[in-house]
């Protein structure tokens, strides 16, 4: 298990759309990974979670996580929430920006999907 203390720097704090994002990089591994802010630990795969923290920019959070891929899975968390790679970021605002449009062409009928 590893366990680390990040300031969030994204501009924005975790709202909607960067903890959703956040949401996306947590499921790309395997290992149990939690976000803890004062005395509350969530599942970082859970948006639902996630949203209760309320987090802002310049809040220090514990991210914890267990498993075999954990090295791989903190820094992707820390490169994240820090606004470090950029790449990251931009492949994630793409694609969900795409699982959105899909999603909507769905629920107007102008896509069979």
């Amino acid at each position: 298990m590893i366990s680390k203390t990040i300031t969030i720097q994204l501009p924005s704090g975790l709202e909607a759309r960067p903890v959703a994002m956040l949401v996306q990089v947590a499921s790309q591994y395997e290992s149990a990974i939690y976000v803890q802010s004062e005395q509350r630990r969530v599942n970082a795969k859970s948006i639902m979670g996630m949203m209760t923290l309320g987090l802002n920019t310049g809040e220090k959070v514990t991210v914890s996580v267990d498993g075999k891929d954990e090295s791989d899975a903190i820094r992707k968390i820390e490169e994240y929430l820090i606004g470090k790679n950029q790449e990251t970021i931009d492949f994630l605002k793409k694609n969900m920006l795409y699982s959105i449009r899909i999603c909507h062409m769905r629920e107007t009928g102008l896509a069979y999907v």
